[in-house]
């Protein structure tokens, strides 16, 4: 039981680093939980930016879900010319 409390508290850690990143670089994003018809969880989450547009992505989980929207961004931004800061500068400057 404590060991599960412990890789809980570590997942939840993860996804505030990655949501702390995001809003530092200038970010508005969210989160939302929601039950699909049979039941099973799902979470949404979304950023935007001005000068970057929007980006919405769902997964089982919440961790997962930060992180793929987390490479959403870096992605759109080498894919894409824009005059927002490089994906070093904006993202995962407190990671590990």
């Amino acid at each position: 039981m404590w060991r599960a409390k412990e890789a809980e508290s570590i997942t939840v850690k993860d996804w505030e680093i990655v949501i702390e990143n995001l809003r530092n670089a200038g970010w508005n994003c969210g989160c939302i939980s929601s039950t699909d018809h049979k039941g099973r969880q799902f979470w949404v989450v979304a950023a935007e930016r001005s000068d970057a547009g929007r980006f919405i992505v769902h997964a089982d989980q919440e961790l997962p879900a930060f992180l793929e929207l987390e490479s959403a961004i870096k992605t759109h931004r080498h894919n894409h010319e824009c005059d927002c800061p490089e994906p070093d500068e904006e993202l995962g400057s407190k990671r590990r």
